[in-house]
């Protein structure tokens, strides 16, 4: 894995990384350094990471963790300039009030295709202009759902979720 790209003498011409991985890397901690716009860490097996904040600040635009095991939401307050996020293709069970409180440039997100129950209260704060969630059809069922319809219409959010009208909750 690399650790470092600041040694090549082309390094600030470095605008994507791409990691293709053999073997699942678990946790792992990002520090993603300007110029870094776009970094690719799909299909890699991680189950947790932490993004660290960089001394030379970040200009990380779009982040792609799909395909990995992650079950929570990391923090992203250290990625101010994110415009972009894929999480889909994980097991998120749900997304906490303030998850994205510091990612004011946050557009688009794609949460499809996890196992999110729960959209907690204020888990988007700001408006955005896309989320996906297909295949995360039993979030019809929480209870605070109604709030998350009433975000989306009240702030034009562009949102889709296949098949939601035909899910049958469980009563409790």
């Amino acid at each position: 894995l690399i650790t470092s790209i600041a040694s090549s003498p082309r390094a600030q011409d470095v605008r994507t990384l791409i990691f293709h991985c053999s073997e699942p890397l678990g946790h792992v901690l990002a520090t993603p350094a300007s110029p870094i716009e776009e970094l690719t860490l799909s299909n890699c097996g991680i189950s947790s990471i932490t993004i660290g904040k960089s001394h030379t600040g970040t200009a990380l635009k779009h982040l792609d963790l799909s395909k990995n095991n992650l079950t929570t939401v990391p923090y992203f307050g250290y990625l101010p300039e994110l415009t972009e996020l894929d999480l889909a293709d994980n097991s998120i069970r749900s997304i906490r009030e303030g998850s994205f409180t510091f990612n004011e440039k946050l557009e688009t997100i794609d949460l499809s295709r996890n196992n999110i129950k729960r959209i907690e209260l204020n888990a988007f704060e700001r408006p955005l202009k896309k989320i996906t969630l297909d295949e995360n059809l039993k979030v019809v069922c929480d209870k605070d759902w109604p709030l998350f319809l009433r975000y989306a219409t009240k702030n034009n959010v562009e949102w889709s979720l296949p098949g939601s009208n035909d899910v049958q909750c469980d009563s409790e």
